[in-house]
């Protein structure tokens, strides 16, 4: 008798730890090839603002607009991320220097 419990209670374990464990992520979308393409364009597009940002010729206006312009693009990467709508000349913007 005291095996039938041990027995039971291993198996109710061992599924609720199986379930969660095997369970899918839920509610969450995969990005698209062509959201994943624009992901690392804007991403690389930020690395050169920084790389821009950090010469030391830049300074003043200079500076505020790389600066603007890395948080835009971080606004950007972010709402792709989380697969909110973007408009594509939007994206077209920001890739612009």
């Amino acid at each position: 008798m005291k095996t039938r419990i041990i027995a039971c209670a291993s198996m109710i374990a061992a599924l609720s730890v199986g379930a969660t464990t095997l369970a899918g992520p839920v509610g969450v979308t995969r990005q698209t090839p062509d959201q994943q393409a624009q992901l690392a364009e804007l991403e690389q597009t930020r690395a050169q603002v920084i790389h821009e940002r950090q010469l030391p010729s830049t300074r003043g206006p200079l500076l505020i607009h790389d600066m603007t312009r890395e948080q835009q693009l971080d606004r950007l990467i972010a709402r792709l991320r989380n697969n909110q709508p973007v408009a594509p000349e939007e994206i077209e913007q920001a890739k612009q220097p």
